[in-house]
């Protein structure tokens, strides 16, 4: 599991980066510099708090596992000792922890940051890839991406199959903004029911243009792309 710490270290090197183009004041450097050990002992309670919350879970998936397997409920049984495996691994939780430290001093409520790209995850198995030229747009076809608008290259994209209808659920992990590659011969209009707005950006594949919708969303919020029969509809969001 990638810890916060290593989020918030990334985060800094990125400010030295950045002022080697164009340098800060001394005394923003200075703030930085000073900031360090309040972050370090901030990220050490945090990483403690998520062992011990992920911990109790265990504790209560044990308990519930022992009591069904008592009463013989074998299937109830066996669902649990499947989130228990998980949960001892950190995968229940993983999805609900480790927001950047950008997100940690994001908007207040949860309201996404100005600029910020959302990261989700998917009830599909579909491939995860980079957004970039030269990609294939689908995973079972060598179909090409031949053109990305610049405000979206590097994002990440979910590879979906071509003419095999399948819905899927995207679920928000941290709060900002989430992409929409239109597939067709959807014309956007449930999309737009559901919050997302048009914009002039436009994915260039094989199979042709692929508007790009928009949505500001919030962590814990839950979307479902619908079911397409051609060209599925496909999410961008931010790499984790």
């Amino acid at each position: 599991m990638t810890s916060v710490r290593a989020s918030a270290l990334l985060l800094l090197t990125m400010m030295a980066a950045g002022a080697a183009e164009e340098p800060l004041p001394k005394a923003v450097l200075e703030q930085i510099e000073a900031s360090k050990p309040a972050l370090d002992k901030a990220f050490s309670d945090y990483r403690k708090k998520v062992i011990d919350e992920n911990n109790k879970l265990v504790a209560l998936i044990q308990k519930a596992m022992e009591k069904s397997t008592k009463a013989g409920k074998l299937d109830e049984a066996i669902a649990l000792k499947s989130a228990l495996e998980k949960a001892r691994n950190g995968d229940l939780l993983r999805d609900y922890l480790e927001p950047t430290t950008a997100d940690l001093i994001g908007g207040v409520g949860g309201e996404p940051r100005a600029g910020a790209i959302a990261s989700v995850t998917l009830s599909t198995n579909d491939p995860i890839a980079e957004l970039a030229v030269n990609k294939p747009v689908y995973d079972n076809r060598d179909y090409l991406i031949s053109e990305v608008p610049k405000e979206l290259l590097g994002l990440t994209f979910a590879q979906r199959s071509f003419k095999e209808p399948a819905a899927c659920t995207v679920k928000v992990i941290s709060s900002g903004t989430l992409y929409l590659a239109l597939g067709v011969p959807n014309d956007g209009k449930e999309f737009e029911d559901q919050g997302f707005v048009k914009t002039d950006l436009q994915l260039k594949c094989t199979t042709g243009p692929l508007s790009i919708l928009r949505k500001s969303v919030r962590a814990g919020d839950s979307i479902t792309i619908s079911v397409m029969a051609i060209t599925n509809s496909f999410p961008i969001w931010k790499a984790r």
